[in-house]
């Protein structure tokens, strides 16, 4: 009971932005900050998990903190930490590629629970769908590593509203999610999704999530800001314009 709190955690503090797991080839802006928060929950598991910690700009890096704090089947989990650190080009006007090298720590010995390598790819389509792709690796502590992948489609649906779907591999297992994403201000994103096993029996799971971008939007990372802008404040197309996201 205990390893699986401890990977729920893990995994959870893998992505480097947003409450969606596949991530983007985006960046904060030197010197500029967001607060990521969201909450899980899973009835058929009987699971919770609650999320929150900031990302900052600096230099030509992203980094960034979060806590978790989980509960399986009536069993409460101790503090998890993640700390991460993200790097993005771009290669051209429309795709941008990235690195990203996250750890996770818990509260008792050992306190180190593992890293997790992920290379996102981001490509805009058109003025208001873009797609990313990840591919990466998880090196739990204990146990062998782990593959992950995904695949995310962002539509732009109307001025203030984003449609998110995605299908990834994490933990040994796939999923699948969709999400609406509201932008009320350039500063302020919510996010609702509901996430399923994409075989097998369902677990699924509903997630809500905020994040507040300090009045600074994310910045693509070849400067164009319609590429991998998963995090942005509302934006009325791609093209003039976004988990983590």
């Amino acid at each position: 009971m205990r390893r699986a709190i401890l990977l729920m955690a893990f995994c959870g503090q893998a992505q480097a932005g947003g409450h969606f797991t596949v991530d983007d080839a985006a960046l904060l802006d030197p010197g500029q900050c967001q607060i990521d928060a969201w909450v899980e929950r899973e009835s058929r598991a009987d699971r919770r998990l609650a999320h929150a910690g900031p990302s900052c700009g600096l230099g030509p890096v992203e980094v960034g903190l979060g806590w978790d704090r989980s509960r399986l089947q009536a069993v409460d989990a101790r503090m998890a930490t993640g700390a991460y650190v993200k790097w993005a080009v771009g290669i051209t006007d429309a795709v941008g590629i990235g690195a990203s090298v996250g750890g996770t720590w818990q509260a008792t010995s050992p306190r180190y629970a593992g890293t997790t390598v992920v290379i996102p790819v981001s490509w805009r389509i058109g003025e208001t769908v873009q797609t990313h792709f990840n591919v990466g690796r998880d090196y739990p502590r204990d146990g062998p590593t782990m593959s992950r992948a995904g695949v995310a489609v962002e539509w732009r649906a109307a001025t203030h509203w984003l449609v998110i779907g995605e299908q990834f591999r994490q933990s040994e297992a796939s999923f699948a999610r969709v999400g609406l994403r509201w932008e009320p201000t350039r500063s302020l994103s919510i996010d609702l999704s509901r996430a399923d096993r994409w075989s097998g029996p369902s677990s699924a799971w509903w997630t809500l999530g905020v994040a507040w971008a300090f009045e600074q939007r994310r910045r693509p990372a070849n400067e164009m800001p319609a590429v991998g802008l998963r995090r942005d404040a509302t934006t009325p197309a791609l093209a003039s314009a976004g988990p983590g996201r």
